[in-house]
């Protein structure tokens, strides 16, 4: 499969152009994980893993110690997680597990530093996506507090 169509099919993406796709997959790592493998460790410092995935194959559990739930979303193919770690230094606020084989691609820090300082807009773009996805995390989580504090 081709890294750069699969990109350009991922919504998230559909503002780049395909110069800025094709520069992107160069930067990126394609691997097979197996079930069980952590991507992310919830409370690691992003120093540990430093790199945001987008999910090609199978499905990755996010989970939070935090939640009253074990398991706090199920991510599909086409999804990005870790990003934050690319913009942050802090420590990674939950846990991403293979669910069952999965194959992913990712992108490092000193990759993504290199891609957005070398195309101002690939990463005036790309920060666009870091936005959409903290903004789609707040919404989650405001509404998951909204139900905690109904159940009181």
């Amino acid at each position: 499969m081709d890294l750069a169509h699969a990109l350009s099919s991922i919504p998230a993406f559909a503002s780049f152009n395909a110069e800025e796709v094709e520069a992107l997959s160069r930067a990126m790592d394609v691997a097979e994980f197996p079930d069980g493998h952590v991507f992310i460790r919830e409370g690691d410092p992003s120093r540990v893993s430093d790199a945001a995935y987008v999910l090609l194959d199978g499905q990755v559990r996010v989970t939070r110690t935090a939640d009253s739930k074990a398991l706090a979303k199920e991510l599909k193919p086409g999804e990005i997680f870790g990003l934050i770690a690319l913009v942050d230094r802090g420590e990674r606020s939950a846990s991403c597990i293979a669910n069952g084989p999965v194959r992913a691609a990712s992108l490092g820090r000193a990759a993504f530093d290199h891609l957005i300082h070398s195309n101002a807009s690939l990463a005036w773009k790309f920060q666009r996506v870091v936005a959409r996805q903290l903004a789609r995390d707040w919404e989650r989580l405001r509404e998951t507090l909204r139900a905690a504090l109904a159940e009181h």
